[in-house]
């Protein structure tokens, strides 16, 4: 992993300000956002890494030409962003029991990337334009996934349940004047985002399906079963979708044409380019472990069956 190996000394540095500013919140919010970025610290046993949002302003560094402390800043406006915006999908997911808490929470996490960009950006640059896109396309998406089946009918869509991630691969083309590659680098960012997700989804298919969310998995099972997008899927039918008729093979597939596309871009950002690699070995080294356990319980039949029928074909041979 040497896509976040390279820059552990960095995220200290990053991690220990966030805290510093979670600190400085009003009690009892400093207590409950210290409390809440511990599930996200990739440098804390036991976190949930989010390595993209953190990392994405290190891995652009090279092509954007930012200086290290820009990317330091970036970095910590986008742990900000992770805050807010997941604090934003606990609201609308899980309704905790709360709500005033989370909320304030949110808000202040807010304020603290807010302040950050205005300190960066000028009140003319481009990047605000971008910062209203990502924020409208974050919402969008959150909708279109109630309404529709956005993997099978519109896959950008799923990347852009994490566009404010592009906070930091635009916003540090817009720091070093670079814009001529917004373009390009959103595209490239948008395809890893896909498979990101994609990853995540077989890693929650069960907590997604009791709880009725929306899961990249379970919509390629739909299809690859020819099932109504609005069919409601039971553990078994997944189970068996999975060990019995191969879907992640297919699932992992849809990963690694991602990557062709992304190679396709020409950006070099090798790391991110890494990364990508990363999450589709993932998938792919899953669905030749479920083909494994598969031909393994098969060939185990087969013994069974041969164990206690040999002799018989035998005897009837001569």
């Amino acid at each position: 992993m040497i896509w976040f190996d390279e820059h552990k000394a960095e995220l200290h540095e990053v991690f220990a300000e966030a805290e510093r500013r979670i600190e400085a919140f009003p009690a009892p919010m400093n207590v409950l956002g210290q409390r809440y970025m511990e599930k996200f610290n990739p440098l804390m046993q036991d976190s949930t890494t989010n390595y993209i949002c953190y990392l994405l302003p290190y891995w652009v560094q090279e092509t954007a030409g930012l200086t290290r402390e820009q990317c330091r800043q970036l970095s910590l406006a986008n742990v900000f962003v992770m805050l807010y915006f997941f604090l934003q999908d606990d609201l609308m997911d899980t309704g905790p029991e709360d709500w005033s808490q989370q909320l304030v929470l949110g808000n202040l996490c807010y304020l603290e990337f807010l302040q950050i960009y205005h300190q960066l950006y000028p009140s003319d640059s481009s990047f605000w334009t971008s910062f209203h896109q990502y924020i409208t396309e974050w919402a969008e998406a959150v909708v279109k996934e109630r309404e529709e089946d956005i993997f099978l009918t519109h896959r950008v869509m799923v990347a852009r349940k994490a566009a404010p991630v592009k906070f930091a691969s635009t916003g540090a083309l817009c720091l070093t004047g670079r814009t001529h590659l917004i373009d390009t680098l959103s595209n490239a960012v948008d395809t890893v985002l896909v498979t990101l997700q994609m990853a995540d989804d077989w890693e929650d298919w069960e907590d997604d399906l009791q709880e009725g969310s929306y899961n990249c998995l379970m919509s390629w099972i739909r299809f690859e079963l020819n099932l109504p997008a609005t069919e409601p899927l039971s553990p078994d039918t997944v189970q068996t979708a999975i060990a019995v008729h191969d879907c992640m093979k297919g699932y992992a597939e849809q990963a690694q044409e991602h990557h062709r596309r992304l190679q396709a871009l020409n950006l070099d950002i090798p790391h991110l380019h890494q990364f990508h690699q990363f999450l589709i070995d993932g998938l792919v080294g899953e669905a030749n472990r479920v083909r494994q356990e598969r031909e393994t319980l098969m060939l185990g039949g087969l013994n069974h069956w041969l164990s206690k029928n040999g002799k018989k074909v035998v005897d009837s041979t001569n």
